[in-house]
C-alpha cells in the first residue's frame, strides 16, 4: 500500500460485496487495490478494510 503515502492520496470504499462502480476508478483515474486474504476468505468487512487503510497511512 505504498500509494498511501502519497499527502493527496484518496480511499474510496465500494459495498462489500460488489466493491465500487466500474465507472468510479475511471473518473478519477485512480488505481485500484485489493486486500489480500488466505484460506476460505470470500470477502472482508469494510470497516476493517478502512481500518487497515487508516493503519497504513500512519506507519
Amino acid at each position: 500500500m505504498n500509494e498511501s503515502a502519497n499527502p493527496a492520496a484518496l480511499h474510496e470504499f465500494g459495498n462489500e460485496t460488489r466493491g465500487l462502480p466500474p465507472d468510479a476508478s475511471a473518473r478519477l483515474r485512480a488505481h485500484a487495490f485489493t486486500v489480500p486474504g488466505c484460506g476460505a476468505i470470500e470477502s472482508m468487512n469494510l470497516a476493517s478494510g478502512a481500518t487497515l487503510c487508516a493503519y497504513e497511512l500512519t506507519r
